[in-house]
């Protein structure tokens, strides 16, 4: 089961804290639910150590979860899970909805810098998903911009929170080709991948050109099926920069449109210093 990830909302957002539902039954709840019909929010339902969140965008229930239970099927289990439970509601526009529920079982990545150094960092990337502080901020962005939420202090460490993205070997060989294919336009790739590969074999066997598990083919990637996606992973990553001995200026343009891909941040590369 995948642990669930309980991202702060901004006090701004609250319509009602903290009900009890000795005091506001869970019949009034539904009630109030009900009458709003376009609803993008989420109810947060705390039962001692018991927490459960739904959120809702477009008046339609996007999905719920439990601590400790995982997904929940649907409302009317609540009054039985947390029957004494304090309900809290926060009204939030629908992009910013979808982005609690797509990241209720996000990647957690550490920024390469601190607040605000990092802002120039998520425009850049273009980025969507929430960005965590060490000192408890929590912030929603969407293509680079900043939808909601508190800011980090400044030097503050942070990390990114997004959602997982599913994919396997096959979209992986796809990605790192174009990947490739996009330096080959800029590097002697040929040549610096046979540099790197030699380079960083003993540290990660599946480069050996003598094993091929991991080679190149003109600028495509080409894959043993079976090695391990988490082992190609790693090594891919060493690899990359060593294929850009560039200034850092000429090493970000050359992966600028990259960044636009879905995998981009899935595969580690948003991790490294290009």
């Amino acid at each position: 089961m995948l642990s669930h990830d309980w991202l702060a909302l901004a006090p701004e957002r609250t319509v009602y804290a903290d009900l009890s539902t000795d005091h506001y039954p869970w019949s009034e709840v539904y009630l109030d639910l009900a009458s709003r019909t376009q609803l993008a929010g989420v109810l947060d339902v705390r039962d001692g150590d018991q927490l459960g969140r739904y959120i809702w965008n477009g008046g339609e229930v996007r999905g719920a979860y439990l601590s400790g239970r995982g997904d929940l099927p649907e409302l009317a289990a609540l009054p039985a899970l947390l029957p004494r439970g304090s309900v809290s509601l926060y009204q939030l526009e629908p992009v910013l909805a979808e982005l609690v529920w797509e990241c209720r079982h996000g990647t957690f990545t550490d920024v390469q810098v601190p607040w605000p150094e990092a802002r120039d960092l998520l425009a850049g990337r273009r980025y969507r998903g929430v960005l965590l502080s060490a000192g408890g901020a929590c912030s929603f962005w969407d293509d680079g911009r900043l939808l909601g939420g508190t800011l980090p202090a400044p030097n503050e460490p942070v990390q990114t929170v997004a959602q997982q993205v599913q994919f396997g070997l096959e979209e992986l060989t796809q990605f790192w080709s174009e990947v490739l294919a996009t330096l080959a336009t800029r590097v002697p790739l040929e040549t610096n991948w046979r540099t790197a590969v030699t380079a960083l074999a003993d540290e990660h066997p599946c480069l050996d050109p003598f094993a091929r598990e991991v080679w190149l083919e003109g600028s495509q990637l080409r894959l043993h099926p079976d090695v391990p996606m988490e082992e190609v992973q790693a090594a891919l990553r060493d690899v990359l920069p060593m294929l850009l001995p560039l200034p850092a200026a000429q090493r970000s343009a050359a992966v600028a449109d990259l960044r636009q891909h879905r995998l981009f941040e899935a595969a580690g590369l948003a991790d490294l210093p290009l």
